[in-house]
């Protein structure tokens, strides 16, 4: 039922951006779309950007199974055909005062499974533990800078042209670098 619930609050989210700036959608706005009073909303999030990231990470950032080198192609496209999707939603966070907070769930969410491969390619090689991170850390920023850049573009380059370019640079990458710093 909790589930429900913030799932309603995110929905009616989504549904005022489409006639206002998200920087001008209230906590009120939410609960008189939603029919529910204010507390409720507070039972749920703290405030709406703590609403707005549980909400993407529900609509765009689908939990997997484990991510490994071999299923993050189909991860990337999950996310790509998610942003899409919701694609007004993701650009008014994107260009809102939650920016910041926005983007460092990104970052997060990208990090972990990049940093999964990449300590599994790395884990018979003699590469420092500080190395590794590093090499997490640079592919994640790529990542997300490309990811960033699509949709501060409002995402009007094709979804399927990026999405075989991400694929193209990270195929075999993440090994090579990891293969140098063994060496």
């Amino acid at each position: 039922m909790q589930e429900k619930t913030k799932l309603k609050l995110g929905q009616c989210l989504e549904e005022l951006i489409q006639t206002r700036p998200l920087d001008r959608i209230t906590i009120s706005n939410i609960s008189d779309a939603c029919s529910v009073n204010r507390q409720t909303f507070y039972y749920h999030f703290r405030n709406i950007d703590d609403m707005l990231v549980w909400y993407l990470g529900k609509v765009i950032f689908q939990e997997d199974d484990v991510i490994t080198i071999d299923t993050w192609p189909r991860h990337i496209l999950d996310i790509l055909n998610n942003i899409n999707a919701h694609k007004n939603l993701v650009y008014q966070a994107f260009h809102s005062k939650s920016r910041d907070v926005i983007e460092a769930y990104v970052h997060r969410h990208i990090g972990q499974p990049i940093s999964l491969i990449t300590k599994d390619i790395a884990k018979d090689k003699k590469i420092s533990t500080e190395d590794i991170e590093f090499i997490s850390y640079f592919f994640t920023s790529a990542f997300c800078g490309v990811l960033t850049g699509w949709i501060d573009s409002n995402m009007i380059n094709d979804k399927d042209k990026l999405y075989h370019h991400i694929v193209f640079l990270t195929n075999g990458s993440i090994k090579a670098t990891v293969q140098k710093y063994s060496l």
